[in-house]
């Protein structure tokens, strides 16, 4: 399959968590069909300190359709990340994603 093209860009940012535990994040309103790519980074203080580091990992990532009534639904992406470090961080959700509709 030829992708069309690829949307990319910063998901979401999350702050403060701590070792072993997971933050789960939620966005409505997504496209069907799209095909999704996530990856995560960590870093310690400031989001201008480098290096980054592999201390914080995507455990999952799914989707569903959450249907409210006949006429009143939506289809929302899920994404989990654990701190599998040692230390407290903070982390950065990178995406992308097709532009055009995955062939079924």
């Amino acid at each position: 399959m030829a992708v069309e093209g690829i949307n990319r860009g910063v998901w979401t940012i999350g702050y403060d968590l701590a070792p072993g535990q997971a933050h789960h994040w939620v966005q409505d309103g997504q496209a069907w069909g799209k095909v999704r790519w996530f990856n995560v980074f960590a870093y310690l203080g400031s989001y201008y300190d480098f290096p980054f580091t592999k201390t914080v990992e995507i455990e999952r990532v799914f989707s569903r359709t959450i249907v409210r009534s006949y006429d009143d639904y939506t289809f929302r992406v899920e994404v989990i990340v654990r701190n599998i470090g040692t230390v407290s961080c903070h982390y950065i959700i990178w995406f992308a994603e097709s532009t055009g509709q995955h062939p079924d």
